[in-house]
């Protein structure tokens, strides 16, 4: 389930997609909708950092204490979270580069 939503983050900033409310936004003057762009994308960056960290270091935690979903199976939980972390990673990578075209661009599209 984190790996649909999470993983779909990337896609959605490559192709300048994501949520938006055009009740308000298309009222505003076009720098103010491009201040406000940024500063949501701020936002997004440091959230999916804090994000991304946190579940990194829950994925070290998980490795080298050797938790296991289940004694019959014993498979390793930390695959999982990795996965999550690095996808994560990703996604605020994405951000960012989505970020300086904003910034470069100067105004919206």
């Amino acid at each position: 389930m984190y790996l649909v939503i999470y993983g779909a983050v990337p896609f959605i900033f490559a192709r300048d997609e994501q949520l938006r409310v055009d009740i308000i936004a298309n009222r505003l003057p076009p720098k103010v909708r491009h201040c406000t762009d940024i500063a949501a994308n701020v936002l997004a960056i440091v959230f999916m950092g804090v994000f991304t960290w946190y579940s990194a270091r829950l994925a070290l935690i998980m490795f080298t204490n050797d938790y296991r979903f289940d004694l019959m199976t014993a498979i390793p939980k930390y695959p999982e979270y990795m996965l999550i972390a690095v996808v994560a990673g990703i996604s605020t990578f994405l951000i960012f580069i989505y970020l300086l075209k904003l910034l470069r661009r100067g105004t919206l599209k």
